[in-house]
């Protein structure tokens, strides 16, 4: 991405618009790799090995405070947004919001254009007080298949018949 490289081909005009009026962390790492231990670590301030949530059915440890219980205790409202199913009740992660929903747990429509509307509204509800909003949204997410027009920018050619397989990508 251009903000970590000037000289990228990759497009994203979007981010790369954010990351002038952002913060860039140019050493930031993720403690894990795959989401539930990734956001229980940024949630928790925790790594994986004392948050507990590693595995496919792990739930978050008790002892685990969210970032949510502590804002909550200190006044703020607290809102999440995920449409990510191991980020759910069901593993924990409902700790402290005042508002919590799941998009895929609890079968809303999971694009991100829904997700930010929803979170949006409950924003603009409580933005005459202190507010602490967790947006996680799920469209680039595997398996993802791009629109022609985006594969396109990158490769020109119209059947791309290359080893990765946007259907396979888990695999």
């Amino acid at each position: 991405l251009r903000p970590f490289n000037p000289r990228s081909r990759v497009r994203t005009p979007r981010l790369d618009a954010l990351a002038t009026e952002s913060a860039v962390f140019l050493a930031a790492q993720s403690a894990e790799n795959w989401t539930k231990p990734a956001v229980a670590s940024v949630l928790t301030g925790l790594f994986p090995s004392s948050h507990g949530a590693k595995e496919s059915e792990s739930r978050l440890s008790d002892d685990a405070l969210l970032l949510s219980e502590h804002l909550s205790a200190n006044g703020f409202a607290t809102g999440s947004f995920i449409a990510n199913g191991y980020v759910s009740d069901r593993f924990g992660f409902d700790q402290g919001w005042d508002h919590y929903t799941n998009f895929i747990r609890e079968n809303k429509n999971t694009d991100a254009s829904n997700v930010f509307a929803e979170a949006g509204d409950w924003i603009e509800a409580n933005k005459d007080r202190r507010f602490f909003a967790y947006v996680q949204t799920i469209d680039p997410h595997v398996p993802y298949d791009p629109p022609s027009e985006y594969r396109r920018m990158y490769d020109p050619r119209e059947g791309y018949d290359g080893p990765v397989s946007p259907r396979r990508t888990p695999e």
